[in-house]
């Protein structure tokens, strides 16, 4: 592997770096694609105005991940999308890496593979895959990730990974760390990055069930500080678009907070958020769910693993705070919607309040003075669980489009125009 950072790169194009670079290279600088180069150029500015030129992308060669992967063997696939396909491999270091090739050849898997390039190369947090490089040798680039062992979320809620089961402290965990890692992308990140595919098939989880966020293909920086959206193409998945976004056109932060509150509902019910098998009226999640949570019979709706646990009396209230946060998150208008920071606030509530029930002392070791005060402060936990800290839903967003597909989870990127 090359010891030239992605940064140092770009910084030398149309300089005398790139030819220092291809001469380093000899042979091999003939087997680079000129269109990544280019567009890799095209990026440059922004690229490093925005990390400051300190991208620790590597630049792999072609034979490398050959090798490591042994020539992309079958036995070697971990998954594949719509985007392309996974490869477990090992570097000549002893790293173990993830890496993704395109399925096809075209100018928009082009375009979306130089976009994790641009997107991952400048971002730092524990819940966000890291990228640890790319090739540029091959008409579509191939990008090396950090592997990440245990699947993705789909896949547990699912049953598709055997032996395992998500209890609902697992999942209580996986939500705290993805709202953490998208909170982080939208307002830490600069500029801010809004993920455009936020769902379950996109978490994965290493061997603690710790979260990483994956697959930015389609992510959109927020270079223009002052701008409420992006008018753009409509791109994602069925059963996790914003609804206002379906028919704007308009990208904001709050599409990505309509995607979480789906995965809010699929951690509380395991269920597919589209699923023609199931009833017209309960095809799409959100309208499935919304009503009964609004009715105050979460019970309706939980995964029968969580229901029937012996500890569903301790965790109940849990679930439906999360439940009732996911309502919040699904309104049918952004502006009604909480951002991903008071999301990530409220699920660390949730828990917080959930903890204080369970170490809670023996009331019965107390006098009625205590007692009265334990009421108060009970009282007063319990009103703050619905507190005004959350907007008000004005409806929710149970007739979003649906597109024909069981397991959008595996399906293909949708793009609407």
């Amino acid at each position: 592997m090359t010891g030239l950072s992605t940064a140092a790169i770009l910084t030398g194009l149309g300089g005398g770096l790139l030819t220092l670079f291809c001469f380093k290279r000899g042979k091999k600088r003939n087997q680079f694609t000129r269109r990544n180069i280019e567009a890799l150029g095209n990026m440059k500015d922004f690229l490093l105005s925005s990390s400051d030129g300190e991208s620790t992308t590597t630049l792999f060669s072609f034979r490398e991940l050959e090798k490591a992967t042994n020539r992309f063997a079958d036995e070697h696939k971990v998954g594949t999308g719509g985007h392309g396909t996974v490869y477990k491999g090992m570097l000549e270091t002893g790293l173990t890496v993830a890496v993704k090739k395109t399925n096809h050849v075209d100018i928009s898997g082009s375009q979306q593979f130089l976009n994790e390039v641009l997107v991952l190369s400048q971002v730092n947090h524990r819940n966000l895959v890291k990228l640890h490089g790319c090739c540029l040798e091959t008409e579509i680039p191939i990008l090396v990730y950090e592997y990440v062992p245990n699947g993705n979320l789909s896949e547990h809620l699912r049953g598709e990974k055997p032996g395992t089961h998500l209890n609902w402290a697992k999942r209580m965990q996986i939500a705290i760390e993805t709202a953490e890692a998208i909170s982080y992308l939208h307002s830490a990140a600069s500029p801010p990055i809004y993920h455009r595919d936020v769902k379950s098939a996109n978490i994965l989880l290493d061997h603690t069930f710790g979260v990483k966020v994956s697959d930015f293909g389609i992510s959109r920086l927020m270079n223009q500080p002052d701008a409420t959206h992006v008018s753009t193409a409509v791109q994602g998945t069925p059963g996790y678009l914003d609804p206002e976004y379906f028919h704007s056109y308009h990208l904001t932060e709050k599409s990505d907070v309509y995607s979480f509150g789906v995965i809010l509902l699929e951690l509380v019910t395991s269920k597919y958020p589209l699923d023609f098998n199931r009833e017209e009226k309960e095809v799409n999640l959100t309208a499935m769910c919304v009503p009964q949570i609004k009715k105050g019979n979460v019970d309706a709706i939980v995964d029968p693993k969580l229901l029937n646990a012996e500890d569903y009396a301790e965790t109940r209230h849990e679930i439906e705070g999360v439940a009732n946060l996911a309502t919040h998150c699904l309104a049918a208008q952004r502006d009604d919607r909480p951002c991903m920071k008071q999301v990530t606030e409220e699920l660390h509530h949730i828990k917080g309040a959930s903890q204080w029930r369970a170490d809670r002392p023996n009331e019965n070791e107390f006098g009625p003075e205590m007692l009265e005060k334990l009421s108060y402060f009970r009282q007063f936990l319990n009103s703050t669980q619905s507190s005004a800290k959350l907007p008000t839903p004005s409806g929710s967003a149970a007739n979003s489009p649906t597109v024909s597909s069981r397991r959008p989870q595996n399906s293909t990127t949708t793009t609407l125009m």
